[in-house]
């Protein structure tokens, strides 16, 4: 199992919830990390945070849906764009290639367009 580059939304100080009895497992054999987290996960049967992992209340150019370029993609600039795992898996966190979407070409535009 990997969890890696991705931004949990939660706002109730959730991270990776599991049983307790699926802890040892996860912290055995999951690849966890380079996660960015809304708020600092705090529930004690959730895996705790990894170091590589952040805590960015905001990390969005915009929450608006109807901002549909900017929507839930973060800046070119931020932090998170060079934070990811790399490797096999994109060198940014998050859904989306850093920066506003492209003028054409995106498949979340298009998504967005078919509602």
């Amino acid at each position: 199992m990997r969890f890696e580059n991705n931004i949990i939304r939660s706002t109730t100080a959730r991270s990776i919830g599991l049983v307790i009895e699926g802890h040892d497992i996860a912290r055995q054999k999951w690849k966890i990390g380079h996660n960015c987290y809304r708020i600092n996960p705090a529930v004690a049967f959730d895996l705790p945070r990894r170091a590589s992992d952040w805590v960015q209340p905001e990390p969005f150019l915009s929450d608006d849906p109807k901002e549909r370029s900017r929507y839930l993609r973060i800046a070119a600039d931020h932090p998170l764009a060079t934070a990811g795992a790399a490797g096999d898996l994109p060198a940014y966190i998050g859904p989306f290639r850093p920066g506003p979407a492209p003028k054409e070409g995106d498949w979340f535009l298009r998504l967005q367009e078919e509602k």
